[in-house]
């Protein structure tokens, strides 16, 4: 009684490596500087293998993040940092049978309430965006069908636009024009306002010459088959920077090619190290988390530098 099935096929292996530095640092006694980065997101459809890290980390993974500390740096120390990863990615084929899809299961998983509400970065608690959703999904109660009356008004009326970096995705939302952060988030809180489970995935989109762009797509959880993939970026027809796997563009509803690395999955939000520290966020990145770095005591100030991930492999 399946609602239907995912396959998991056409592996691929990518080499990663990701550099972080930290320069023009001023100091005036004991401090603690720390740095949340990011890990490749270990999910059904995506594997992982730490290579290396240099240097060691304190804590190797918490919440999909390596956290590095830093003691007592001296003025005009520069820190480097390097993260090597192998990631094993499976393209997902899904054939869903939305008549067999229970909308409101007798005890729903604790995580359909969570994925229904507003967070940090998706607003699906916006008037806007629940009047819309309202407009848009009508009285449909199915889930996968009001996934796709969101998908095809995306593609009609929310025109992607590199560069088009708003600070809100509501005010994208207003202006019909979004970049692809912006597009997942309100594509995710459009599908959370009309009372489908979603979360938002930021990664990479890669192409065969090894090139990658950061991208962001959005997962959909449907009782009796778990989480299903959607890019509606691609969807829509947009050419992002690189070679797109799928030339029927429709496919990216509900599967998702093997050219998608995961970083996260949903918003990360983390536990400071230290009470009143001083920390540092940063938008558009391939990562949904609620900071990067952590700095303490009397570590004045000092310039990061946060490098994409490079692809130096592809098997």
């Amino acid at each position: 009684d399946a609602p239907g099935v995912k396959r998991y096929t056409d592996r691929r292996t990518y080499a990663l490596t990701q550099p972080v530095s930290i320069t023009k640092i001023k100091a005036s006694g004991a401090n603690e500087l720390y740095l949340w980065t990011p890990r490749p997101a270990e999910t059904a459809y995506q594997r992982a293998v730490v290579l290396s890290q240099e240097p060691a980390p304190l804590v190797p993974d918490y919440r999909g993040t390596a956290i590095f500390r830093f003691k007592d740096i001296a003025t005009g120390t520069d820190i480097a940092l390097t993260q090597s990863y192998l990631v094993n990615v499976y393209a997902v084929e899904s054939e869903v049978k939305a008549e067999r899809i229970v909308s409101k299961p007798k005890d729903p998983p604790p995580l359909m309430a969570h994925y229904l509400a507003a967070d940090g970065y998706v607003p699906a608690d916006a008037a806007e965006v629940q009047a819309l959703a309202r407009k848009i999904v009508g009285g449909e109660r199915n889930p996968w069908r009001a996934a796709r009356l969101v998908w095809d008004w995306l593609g009609k009326n929310l025109a992607w636009k590199r560069g088009d970096e708003r600070a809100r995705p509501v005010e994208a939302l207003a202006d019909r024009k979004a970049d692809s952060y912006s597009y997942a988030l309100i594509a995710c809180a459009l599908l959370r306002a009309a009372g489908v489970p979603s979360l938002p995935v930021a990664g990479y989109l890669v192409d065969p010459t090894r090139k990658a762009v950061r991208h962001h797509w959005v997962e959909v959880y449907l009782y009796g088959l778990g989480w299903l993939p959607l890019d509606p970026v691609l969807g829509s027809g947009a050419a992002p920077g690189v070679e797109v796997a799928w030339e029927d563009r429709q496919r990216y509803f509900g599967s998702m090619d093997n050219r998608h690395i995961a970083f996260s999955r949903g918003f990360n939000a983390l536990v400071p190290m230290v009470p009143g520290g001083r920390r540092v966020s940063k938008d558009r990145r391939w990562s949904l988390q609620s900071f990067y770095e952590e700095a303490s005591g009397g570590l004045a100030s000092y310039s990061s530098f946060w490098g994409d991930a490079e692809v130096t492999g592809m098997y």
